[in-house]
């Protein structure tokens, strides 16, 4: 199963109460390497679970900007060539009021069709 993880394009994106979100995006990204760079995406290793992996950070995105959800969206779409994407949405806790525009962004998500979201 982790042999067919590293193959697709993956994107965690943690939320907290306030509007802010932060992401990575992880997998086969470095087919995407010099779009994702373009396009202000930057990779970094980081160790997950005992291992060092290689993760694209999206960082932070204030969902009430829309320039920023718009940024979001085109990287995980346009800039790898539309290809579908899983993005696993964390709560940082497991009991917290979400954000009005963070629901807002998450059913934009939800919306594209190459993105495949798992609440």
């Amino acid at each position: 199963m982790a042999a067919i993880l590293k193959q697709i394009v993956m994107a965690s994106v943690e939320i907290t109460e306030t509007p802010i979100v932060i992401g990575v995006l992880m997998g086969n990204t470095y087919s995407f390497k010099d779009k994702l760079e373009a396009h202000g995406m930057y990779g970094s290793s980081v160790e997950i679970g005992g291992k060092r992996e290689y993760v694209r950070l999206i960082g932070e995105v204030n969902t009430i900007v829309d320039e920023r959800v718009a940024w979001l969206i085109l990287g995980l779409t346009q800039v790898i060539d539309n290809t579908v994407v899983q993005v696993r949405v964390i709560k940082q806790q497991e009991r917290i009021t979400i954000h009005t525009s963070v629901l807002d962004f998450l059913t934009r998500l939800e919306a594209v069709p190459t993105l495949f979201v798992v609440r």
